[in-house]
């Protein structure tokens, strides 16, 4: 999912979650959206302080690398272990 790429239903509504107040929890990171096809996925993460960051395979984020990201779910490995963080 390129940045010119129109905006779907589907990614209007991740967009209104991530924005709304009382939907998902504060103070911590967490998984708002899943995008792209199997061989190229990528996902969304609200930060504690409500940063949204778009990550893919291979890039860092909560102080690790993002191994998996699918069903779901994405997971992320440093050296303090491994993270998994699912959709609401």
């Amino acid at each position: 999912m390129s940045d010119q790429e129109p905006i779907t239903d589907e990614a209007a509504k991740v967009g209104l979650l991530a924005k709304s107040r009382n939907t998902l929890p504060r103070g911590r990171t967490v998984l708002i959206g899943i995008f792209g096809d199997q061989d190229s996925p990528g996902a969304l993460l609200r930060s504690s302080s409500g940063q949204v960051q778009r990550v893919k395979l291979g890039d860092d984020a909560l102080g690790g690398k993002v191994m998996a990201i699918g069903d779901g779910a994405i997971v992320i490995a440093s050296g303090q272990g491994t993270k998994v963080l699912k959709l609401p």
